[in-house]
C-alpha cells in the first residue's frame, strides 16, 4: 500500500492525518501500531504548520507505504526547517513529534533539502 496525502497547513492539517493513517491503515496493521502512528504523525504534522510559519495556503505533505510488516512514513513541507534534536520543554515544543518519533520508530531522520522532511520507519512484528 502507498499513499500520499496534502494536507492544507491549517489548524486542522493534524486531525485530518489522523484520520488519513487510520482509514489508510486499520484494515492492514494492529490497532497499537496505528495509536503510535497516528501520535508521530500528528504532532510532526502540527509542529509543521507552528513551526514552518505556513499560511493555509501551503501544504504538509504525508506520504505512507507499506512493505511486508515495515510501514515507512514522510511529512514534509517547504518551510524553513530546523537541526534536529531533542525537544527540551516537553508537548508544548515544537520539536516534540520528533521526541516521539524517536522513542517509537525503529529508525528515522530529516532531510534539510527542500521540501523540508521528516522522515521514519516502523517494524509493526518488532513494535
Amino acid at each position: 500500500m502507498e499513499t500520499t496525502t496534502r494536507l492544507e497547513a491549517g489548524p486542522d492539517a493534524a486531525a485530518t492525518a489522523h484520520r488519513t493513517v487510520e482509514q489508510a491503515l486499520r484494515d492492514a496493521v494492529p490497532a497499537r501500531v496505528i495509536t503510535d502512528l497516528e501520535a508521530m504523525i500528528a504532532e510532526l504534522v502540527a509542529g509543521s504548520v507552528g513551526r514552518a510559519g505556513l499560511s493555509a495556503q501551503d501544504e504538509v505533505v504525508l506520504h505512507l507505504q507499506t512493505s511486508g510488516s515495515t510501514i515507512y512514513v514522510e511529512v514534509s513541507e517547504h518551510g524553513p526547517g530546523f537541526e534536529r534534536s531533542a525537544p527540551t520543554e516537553g508537548p508544548d515544543d515544537a520539536r516534540w513529534g520528533l521526541y516521539l518519533v524517536e522513542k517509537l520508530s525503529d529508525q528515522w531522520g530529516v532531510i534539510r533539502e527542500a521540501p523540508f522532511e521528516v522522515w521514519f520507519q516502523v517494524n509493526v512484528e518488532r513494535h
